[in-house]
């Protein structure tokens, strides 16, 4: 009997000293591709590196998350045009991840990132996004607190409203020829940032674009860009 016990002990003792990895879990096998495509973009979730990655071909999904882009109301702007009708939020399938999701990888084929793909994701220190990437959706970075850098794709045309809302740590961004549209409040509330630059394609540089970004100092307007909407540099002190 005491053979026995003194074995189960060292069992135990042994199981409490494993190291973290071995219990590790990676969730996958789900699908998050967009209308048409859904079989098409899977996303996995590796928690002992806190890597989540989308893999597949054509665009993702988009969601609808509660959007914190209460200034855009101060001004006149309907956030909730850019939900569904019935006005019903619908969470990305990896919502519950979020706060363990250190990094993140959209792998080439991907040509949309979806709406609210990354909102709410306040640890995420990095991405690193598909080459084939056309359109950066609503909200897709909004408050990703952590996310200092994120190197935008060069096919990249349209960025949405509020994409990279409130990314405290970014300080650059840079916005690669070929883009034609920045909706507005894009980069609003990146109250690091201190320099960004402009592709000469831009066509549309929207409403409260870069409102509250107190550190910005300069900027080169495109001479394609027809005018400077509402509040585009409001507060930029």
């Amino acid at each position: 009997m005491k053979k026995i016990l003194a074995l189960f002990l060292a069992v135990t003792f042994l199981l409490g000293t494993l190291p973290l990895y071995t219990v590790a879990f990676a969730a996958s096998g789900n699908t998050c591709g967009g209308e048409g495509n859904e079989s098409n973009v899977t996303w996995s979730f590796d928690s002992a590196t806190g890597t989540l990655t989308i893999s597949g071909t054509g665009p993702m999904a988009n969601w609808y998350h509660e959007m914190d882009l209460a200034i855009a109301g101060s001004f006149g702007y309907n956030v909730e045009d850019y939900l569904p009708a019935d006005k019903e939020y619908v969470y990305t399938p990896w919502y519950s991840l979020r706060d363990k999701i250190l990094h993140a990888v959209i792998s080439d084929g991907i040509t949309t990132l979806g709406d609210f793909t990354f909102s709410g994701c306040e640890n995420l220190q990095d991405v690193k996004l598909s080459k084939d990437l056309t359109i950066i959706g609503h909200a897709a970075f909004e408050n990703c607190i952590s996310l200092a850098n994120v190197e935008i794709p060069a096919g990249v045309t349209d960025i949405g409203v509020g994409a990279f809302y409130s990314n405290i740590s970014a300080t650059s961004v840079t916005v690669p020829e070929g883009a034609l549209n920045i909706a507005y409040g894009a980069f609003s509330l990146c109250t690091s940032l201190k320099e960004i630059s402009l592709p000469s394609t831009l066509k549309t540089l929207s409403a409260l674009t870069f409102a509250f970004c107190q550190k910005l100092s300069s900027i080169e307007i495109p001479e394609n860009v027809p005018g400077i909407s509402g509040y585009t540099f409001f507060r930029c002190t």
